[in-house]
């Protein structure tokens, strides 16, 4: 078929071999129109299908995780030696896990600005710290066992 005409398969294949240094420039609204599905964690690939995409996130940048949730918070969240005051780490973690998070929170404030200057380095690392937990946390369990766990 010629290339207008195969839903944007010639156009992905020359960007991926002529262009992919390029790809992370294309502007995702064109993209889109142009049904282009560029990947975003190589930012060398570019398909015509969403579900090509799909299949090269799969095969190429999926990771996945060996631990349970209470292993990856505590592994990224908690700090032995921290402070003196009593740790109460575990009791935190089994309260948490008692909340109901389908439903947000009925008050959204931000207190960063209420901080004080000092302490805004160490609010910042933990707001990093929280995005890597959950990053990992989402990951897929390596054991079909564990995935219908309650710990993972």
């Amino acid at each position: 078929a010629p290339g207008w005409l195969d839903k944007g398969k010639t156009l992905a294949r020359h960007l991926r071999d002529i262009h992919s240094h390029e790809l992370s420039d294309i502007p995702s609204t064109i993209a889109r129109k142009l049904n282009l599905f560029v990947c975003h964690l190589c930012e060398t690939t570019v398909y015509s299908r969403e579900s090509d995409l799909t299949k090269h996130i799969k095969n190429k940048h999926l990771t996945f995780r060996t631990s349970p949730n209470k292993n990856v918070a505590t592994s990224k969240l908690y700090k032995e030696g921290y402070t003196n005051e009593e740790n109460c780490w575990d009791e935190g973690l089994a309260w948490l896990s008692t909340v109901d998070a389908t439903e947000p929170p009925p008050f959204r404030q931000t207190l960063f600005l209420k901080v004080q200057w000092k302490l805004r380095a160490e609010v910042i690392d933990l707001f990093a710290d929280i995005l890597e937990a959950t990053a990992e946390a989402s990951k897929q369990a390596k054991r079909d066992e564990d995935i219908e766990s309650s710990s993972f």
